[in-house]
């Protein structure tokens, strides 16, 4: 019984928290201002940023934070998981902890 919980923590854990393989490490990322989550998160997905687009909407509403979604140019400087929320925006004169 044990085994089978910790194989399907890791499972959730590959599948939607981890760094996708091909994460844009170094390559710019522009939030448009006016999306909405759902489609700001799809993008993400697109791009390699997350490996799901729902898990993520969900996080980010889950931390009261759907507000909090900023436009622009970010660069990531290494791979992130989906908890992780640490890039640098490019059209901001400071590092943003949010996407």
């Amino acid at each position: 019984m044990n085994i089978f919980i910790l194989t399907l923590i890791f499972a959730v854990y590959v599948q939607t928290v981890r760094a996708p393989a091909n994460f844009p490490m170094g390559e710019l990322v522009t939030l448009e201002s006016g999306k909405p989550l759902s489609e700001l998160a799809g993008y993400l997905q697109s791009k390699g940023v997350v490996r799901s687009a729902p898990v993520l909407s969900a996080l980010v509403r889950l931390r009261g934070d759907a507000l909090n979604v900023h436009a622009g140019d970010y660069l990531f400087h290494k791979p992130q998981n989906i908890l992780d929320r640490k890039s640098t925006r490019l059209n901001s004169s400071h590092t943003d902890n949010s996407y």
